[in-house]
């Protein structure tokens, strides 16, 4: 009995070892992923790079990196910079600041204004991400919700796809799965979803990519495993094939990554790449919810103090010439001294071999 319960327990941590290797060898990348993003330092026009470094670790909301980013956005927004909304909410979200308190809402309202007439997929689907990952609303007598819905689902295609064109593609397919990831409550939804679904499984090739229009294998593969795992689906087993393998193949020694393996990595592959893994190991979690405890206030900007030096131990000042000249004159001195000596010595010696020698010839 008791050989049957050891064996048992051996074959139960046998099988998870088998379950968790994946999941921690992918937290390992993610950390590798962020080490790359963090290189530079998201600015106000870069908001998903704010939340990849957020999602992987390598920055903290409200932290210097995120209230740097902040207090960018604040600023370009009060300049009239040129930004898309989307990703800066979700950037601002990520970094620990409610959009809505960032010059009064202007992001938010900008972005009402941009969805009135749209019928871009790609535009409705970041919006309604933006929207949930602070938990915003529009201000009223703007879009709603249930429009903006209506209207993302409307470029469905039969096959499933989501796209402007007659024929929808892989990467607004996998942003329109994510966005509605959050909106299942509502009719149609989660239909959506599925129909979504079973177009990147269909279309996914034999070695586990779920491939592009424009040859960007990797910004689609990654894209679309957020989207599967946001909506529960572990792409490492889905269909029997894996494409977190994939991914990972692609994945530079230094951490980023590139539009196809080999390729030398870049900002927005790696910007995906990361954001793919960290789904990955938190399937099924809302990982673009960020409405916990957003701050309201701008964050003071944070003073970085230069790290204090030790002292070096004080070290013997050099010789000044003269002290220099002194010494070697002292050491002349000494070492004609001991020559005399051994000179002397030498005669003193010698002297009575010389006497011997005198007196044996006079003899």
């Amino acid at each position: 009995m008791v050989k049957k319960i050891i064996s048992l327990c051996l074959s139960m941590l046998v099988l998870a070892s088998v379950l968790t290797t994946p999941l921690l060898a992918a937290a390992e990348d993610l950390e590798k992923a962020g080490g790359y993003i963090q290189l530079s330092p998201p600015n106000a026009t870069e908001g998903m790079l704010m939340t990849a470094l957020i999602m992987s670790g390598a920055a903290q909301p409200l932290d210097a990196i995120s209230t740097n980013y902040i207090l960018e956005v604040d600023n370009a927004v009060s300049q009239g910079v040129n930004i898309y909304e989307p990703d800066a909410i979700i950037g601002l979200s990520a970094a620990g600041m409610n959009a809505s308190n960032v010059q009064n809402g202007k992001l938010l309202a900008d972005l009402a204004q941009d969805c009135l007439t749209t019928n871009n997929p790609d535009l409705l689907a970041d919006t309604l991400l933006a929207l949930a990952s602070g938990g915003y609303s529009f201000p009223s007598g703007s879009i709603s919700v249930e429009t903006m819905l209506a209207r993302l689902m409307s470029t469905q295609k039969g096959n499933g796809s989501f796209g402007l064109e007659d024929q929808g593609n892989m990467l607004t397919t996998a942003k329109a799965l994510t966005s509605l990831a959050y909106y299942k409550k509502y009719d149609g939804v989660q239909q959506a979803v599925a129909n979504g679904g079973g177009f990147m499984v269909q279309n996914q090739t034999e070695t586990s990519v779920f491939p592009s229009d424009t040859g960007n294998n990797v910004a689609s593969t990654a894209a679309c495993i957020t989207a599967l795992s946001l909506n529960g689906h572990d792409t490492s087993v889905l269909e029997g094939k894996n494409a977190i393998k994939y991914l990972l193949s692609a994945q530079n020694s230094n951490g980023g990554f590139g539009s196809h393996i080999g390729a030398s990595s870049d900002e927005e592959n790696s910007i995906l790449g990361t954001i793919a893994l960290y789904s990955h190991t938190v399937i099924n979690t809302s990982i673009f919810d960020f409405s916990d405890n957003l701050a309201t206030t701008l964050p003071q900007p944070v003073v970085t103090t230069e790290p204090e030096v030790e002292p070096t131990p004080e070290q013997t000042p050099e010789p000044t010439t003269e002290e220099t000249t002194e010494e070697t004159s002292e050491k002349l001195e000494v070492s004609t001294v001991f020559m005399v000596l051994g000179f002397c010595v030498v005669i003193g010696a010698s002297i009575p071999i010389i006497i011997i020698k005198v007196i044996k010839r006079n003899t």
